[in-house]
């Protein structure tokens, strides 16, 4: 069986800090944390195994996509203050596949 998902999601990241590129050294610069709000789009398919009955192997793509945000700049240490902020929009792209056992409560030929 194929199908198609679609729907509302969310993400939360947690706070980091920034360091030097070339260094490694802390900048004393942190991005707060900060939850996304967005959609995602998906496809997949379900196959019934024969190896024991309501046994299925399940496969998914889904495209999720959140709404961009500015971010503000946190002086954590000694540096220099200033309306600073980064722009952040996150993008997933995820596979997976599952073995899924569905009781069956309802008797021989209802899933």
């Amino acid at each position: 069986m194929a199908y198609v998902s679609a729907g509302f999601t969310q993400a939360h990241f947690n706070s980091f800090a920034l360091v030097d590129t070339f260094s490694g050294d802390a900048t004393g610069l942190s991005v707060p944390a900060h939850t996304y709000n967005g959609w995602f789009l998906g496809t997949g398919y379900e196959y019934g195994l024969t190896l024991l009955p309501g046994l299925f192997w399940k496969t998914e793509y889904r495209f999720s996509e959140f709404s961009g945000a500015n971010l503000p700049l946190i002086c954590t240490n000694i540096c220099q203050e200033g309306p600073f902020a980064i722009h952040a929009r996150k993008f997933e792209q995820t596979i997976r596949s599952e073995l899924v056992w569905r009781f069956n409560w309802g008797g021989p030929g209802r899933y």
